[in-house]
């Protein structure tokens, strides 16, 4: 989630709230999408994930509360957000603050093969280009959300 609306149910809920160290988040991150283990989004090139990025991709909400897809679309909201993360990577490595750290992506490639060719420290690098929206910035949002005063159950 990175807003309420997103944690909004029609039921009274709890929340499961852990805390991770962003730094490990990231070395897990890197290996796991290094190894290739999520292959139905980790096998998106490049170019594929910028096609995907250019799309305007709001959450759906019914009967207040999120579903699974983007409005008005039949995309998993997920896939956008993970696919916006590939596009990043792949223009950072172009142009940037992180450009001058990263080997330039090429269109054909994909996640994976990236992190398989470039060293640990640019791997990392891309790694933490792909979390930032896509894990960090929600991991951070929970956490002052709970802390904000959330009543938990």
């Amino acid at each position: 989630a990175i807003n309420p609306a997103m944690l909004h149910r029609t039921k009274p809920s709890c929340i499961a709230h852990s805390n991770r160290n962003p730094f490990e988040v990231l070395v897990s991150g890197y290996l796991f999408h290094r190894a290739g283990s999520e292959p139905r989004w980790l096998s998106c090139s490049f170019s594929s994930a910028l096609n995907k990025s250019l799309k305007i991709c709001p959450p759906d909400f019914k009967n207040g509360q999120m579903t699974i897809f983007c409005k008005d679309s039949q995309i998993e909201y997920w896939e956008k957000l993970y696919a916006d993360g590939i596009a990043q990577v792949y223009m950072e490595s172009r142009e940037g603050v992180f450009a001058d750290l990263l080997p330039d992506a090429k269109p054909e490639e994909n996640f994976t093969e990236y992190l398989n060719r470039v060293d640990p420290d640019a791997g990392l690098v891309a790694e933490f280009i792909w979390a930032y929206n896509t894990t960090l910035a929600p991991m951070q949002f929970t956490n002052s959300y709970i802390q904000s005063g959330f009543q938990s159950c």
